[in-house]
């Protein structure tokens, strides 16, 4: 505003800070950044340009997710400070305090943890309990009305939701296990590389938790976009240490891509009737480097 800039300007300002904040995080992590942003695009990115609130505090995140692997003293301090930071950009973020539990749980507890949490939700979510409870925290009332008026809470819902999960949970299952597979055999890995894939199943493990907040609000969807990114490190780490031209790194750099076409038909049909025309077709029929040829 100091600056005299108007919202477009100001648009593309965050954008850039915003992608700064994100390649950094993906340059620390893995040797592969061309797949990793292509599968971006596929899911969540095209999303994101919608949702400017959203992908600043997003960005903010994927920066502080090298805090989650690290084990220096001050690491939980300074993933905290990004956890707030974030929250005060758009406050469905406080919900990424899960991945303070993803850093001190062992993954194997904390899916114990993530499903006996959800399994209480849904039970106390069917006789109105955790609803009581919000209506006893000085909390404004239309905020409240915003999570309580709505039903996400239906069998449909939590059928779709636990779906949705599964294909996000097995993505990050399968390159934890074909990068240990490689490991095995002898391959050498970076340590910083190898500390992220030890932390990929807490990472995913804590996820389990996003069922229980979309059983009250469809934001905690927005969570998947940062799980992802996750995962797709994890697959840029685990291709890498396969031959480039052999059979298993096509395969699975296909399934891989598939994950993330398949979260976005997802997206588009059954999560959101809106998001194709609005927002997916949007970017082909008002992009002016593509109108240069019409």
């Amino acid at each position: 505003n100091m600056m005299g800039l108007n919202y477009f300007q100001y648009r593309i300002v965050i954008t850039v800070i915003s992608l700064l904040l994100i390649n950094s995080t993906i340059q620390k992590f893995t040797d592969r950044p061309a797949l990793v942003w292509a599968m971006f695009i596929v899911f969540p990115g095209w999303i994101l340009t919608t949702l400017l609130r959203h992908m600043m505090a997003f960005s903010v995140m994927v920066f502080g997710l090298r805090y989650v692997f690290d084990t220096k003293k001050g690491s939980t301090l300074k993933l905290l400070v990004c956890i707030v930071i974030s929250s005060l950009i758009h406050n469905s973020f406080w919900t990424f305090l899960i991945l303070l539990l993803a850093k001190c749980v062992r993954p194997r507890y904390l899916l114990i943890i993530s499903v006996a949490a959800v399994a209480i939700v849904y039970f106390s979510g069917s006789n109105n309990l955790l609803f009581k409870l919000f209506e006893l925290l000085p909390t404004n009332d239309g905020y409240l009305d915003k999570y309580m008026s709505d039903s996400y809470s239906n069998i449909n819902g939590i059928i779709y939701n636990v779906f949705r999960q599964c294909v996000v949970m097995l993505s990050g299952y399968a390159a934890v296990h074909m990068y240990r597979l490689r490991v095995k055999k002898g391959a050498q890995v970076a340590e910083q590389q190898a500390a992220f894939m030890d932390k990929v199943l807490a990472i995913n493990n804590a996820s389990v938790l996003i069922l229980g907040i979309m059983y009250y609000t469809m934001v905690g969807s927005r969570m998947y976009h940062l799980i992802m990114i996750v995962n797709t490190l994890a697959w840029g780490i685990c291709l890498n240490l396969y031959r480039r031209n052999g059979s298993n790194h096509v395969l699975l750099k296909t399934g891989a891509m598939a994950v993330g076409f398949l979260l976005s038909f997802l997206a588009c049909t059954f999560e959101s009737s809106v998001l194709f025309e609005n927002v997916l077709q949007m970017h082909f029929e008002t992009n002016d480097f593509i109108n240069l040829f019409n």
